[in-house]
């Protein structure tokens, strides 16, 4: 069977997952980059045994310690970091956009080596959204163990309402051999409040300090770490502006108002007072808050419990159909949603991407395949599918047949 794909929201949704995963961007949105892993130059023998980084928010800056393990004979690996995004991929969004990351150094065993920077995408393997890579060797001796330290300065992607995008790209460690037996990814937080972490995707965080740990053991990982962040919003002239416009501040003052409680039901070490706010954010689906609250108790981090899916929803819109599926967890999974249909034996693959909801022109007359899978950090899955089939006269005429008979 022939696959066609009508638009470009593949290649899109695969680039969005790379840099800013699953987030809804304004048009004025400033592409920048994730922090994210070395990868292997060529098919290997060498496996990344443990990953460690640690992501300042506050400076940009990203320290990454690898170790790796060759398997096989004495070799030099050739390894590349991803130094610069295609140009046409900002574009998309702005012609305000940083792509490149900056002062980037590598080591092996604790000493410097020289890094080149070359230009244009790498054939060796496929990644062609980067243009610009910084590429450096590694001799390894037979069954040898080396560690490989990284560091540089990044630009993380932001809108103009303060909305500030950042994450750890997990994927790159599954380009090398076999899983990877350690990955630990720390964000210390400096100057950002708890409260203005607005999303944690896609689960396994946890508050320890002033810094949000994510750890996982022999993994070979089909996702991202993402994390969502606004200190505007919170900030003394956001507010003083929303008073002068007499806007009502009470929900971002009561936010605030409810993480100073918690820190000071911690201070008290009152754990049933803990246990019932965080029985409450539960209840609420509030992700952050319940982490923020585990990281007080003996458990550290909020259970994991099996993503699931509502019913998918399938609503006439104008000339439009809104097509939704509800995320029934506490962490918000990666999600995927795909519709199809098709044309004689050639399936068309009209909308995929790691949306929950879409408004989208459906053909009249048309059998549609509509289907949602989600996805936990645990690699637990979620699927829900519909058959779907248009009327005639599309949205509008379902919109007027549906509205006569609630008459």
């Amino acid at each position: 069977m022939r696959v066609s794909r009508i638009n470009l929201v593949i290649l899109f949704a695969f680039f969005v997952t790379l840099s800013f995963p699953a987030y809804a961007y304004a048009d004025d949105a400033v592409i920048g980059r994730t922090p994210e892993g070395v990868y292997p130059m060529m098919d290997t023998e060498v496996e990344m045994t443990s990953e460690s980084i640690i992501v300042d928010l506050d400076r940009s800056e990203v320290e990454c310690t690898f170790t790796f393990l060759n398997t096989g004979e004495a070799r030099e690996v050739p390894m590349g970091f991803p130094g610069k995004l295609n140009e046409d991929m900002g574009s998309m969004f702005s012609d305000d956009v940083s792509l490149s990351l900056s002062d980037f150094r590598a080591y092996v065993n604790g000493v410097e080596i020289p890094v080149e920077k070359e230009k244009g995408v790498q054939p060796e393997i496929d990644m062609p959204f980067y243009n610009e890579w910084y590429t450096f060797t590694v001799p390894f001796g037979a069954e040898e163990t080396v560690t490989v330290n990284n560091t540089y300065t990044y630009q993380p992607s932001y809108n103009s309402i303060g909305d500030v995008f950042t994450g750890y790209v997990l994927q790159t460690g599954a380009t090398w051999k076999g899983r990877i037996g350690k990955a630990r990814v720390e964000f210390k937080l400096g100057s950002v409040k708890p409260w203005q972490i607005e999303q944690l995707r896609p689960g396994g965080f946890r508050f320890e300090g002033n810094s949000i740990i994510w750890e996982r053991s022999s993994i070979e990982p089909t996702y991202d770490l993402e994390i969502l962040y606004n200190t505007w919003h919170y900030s003394d002239e956001f507010l003083e502006m929303m008073e002068a416009n007499n806007e009502d501040a009470s929900t971002i003052l009561s936010k605030i108002d409810k993480y100073r409680e918690i820190k000071e039901l911690a201070d008290k070490n009152d754990t049933e007072g803990l246990l019932a706010e965080y029985a409450k954010a539960e209840q609420s689906r509030d992700t952050v808050l319940a982490v923020y609250i585990a990281g007080f108790t003996q458990r550290g981090r909020a259970p994991d419990y099996v993503p699931k899916l509502g019913d998918i929803s399938v609503r006439p819109y104008g000339t439009t159909y809104n097509i939704r599926c509800a995320v029934q967890s506490l962490y918000t999974p990666n999600t995927r949603m795909r519709i199809s249909h098709l044309e004689g034996e050639e399936l068309v693959i009209d909308h995929e991407s790691a949306n929950s909801s879409i408004y989208i022109i459906l053909k009249p007359e048309v059998e549609y395949s509509i289907s949602f899978v989600a996805r936990d950090w645990l690699n637990r899955t979620a699927e829900k599918e519909l058959k779907f089939l248009v009327p005639p006269g599309g949205a509008e005429a379902q919109a007027e047949l549906e509205e006569a008979a609630a008459a």
